[in-house]
């Protein structure tokens, strides 16, 4: 435009709105190309989980047909039958002698008699009243003896029962 020349400068500007088009067109056939690429993506993704899925429900199948109702619901109640077992046996042991049942007097006597036979004198308890310290001894944990839990009621199979009876023939 400067030199005069506007057939000149028309003709750029042409050239210029041609390629601005053209340039308009390429991106939004990259957008359109973009898109495709993303939808192929996610079809993709689709099929791998509903291949996924399809195998899940094979496995499935595969394992119901190993395992029926049935068999988990005996397995179950085995386990509940051990369970049983180890809290009866936790019981029966957790019952043993306590040390309430033991007598004092006699367990004093015993200490005495083992003393003269030792040669050791009442000499270390003089001392120990002469110092006024009294020994305190903890105390034994007597609960954890008597708070066993309770063995859960439900269903005994014809061995427990016999064991049961055995249990109430023999003394304890």
């Amino acid at each position: 435009m400067k030199e005069g020349r506007k057939d000149r400068a028309l003709l750029v500007l042409r050239f210029r709105k041609k390629k601005l088009k053209e340039s308009d067109a390429v991106s939004a056939q990259l957008l359109r190309v973009l898109e495709m690429v993303s939808t192929i993506n996610w079809q993709t993704e689709q099929a791998s989980i509903l291949s996924s899925l399809a195998k899940g429900k094979d496995m499935l199948k595969k394992m119901h047909e190993e395992y029926s109702v049935d068999d988990v619901m005996d397995l179950m109640e085995e386990i509940q039958e051990q369970n049983e077992n180890e809290s009866r046996i936790g019981e029966i042991l957790g019952r043993g002698v306590s040390l309430d049942t033991v007598d004092d007097e006699e367990c004093m006597g015993e200490l005495e008699e083992m003393e003269r036979e030792m040669g050791i004198g009442r000499e270390d308890e003089k001392e120990e009243e002469v110092k006024g310290e009294e020994i305190d001894m903890p105390d034994a944990p007597m609960g954890m003896l008597t708070d066993m839990p309770e063995v859960p009621k439900g269903r005994v199979g014809e061995k427990e029962r016999e064991r049961g009876e055995n249990r109430e023939a023999v003394p304890g």
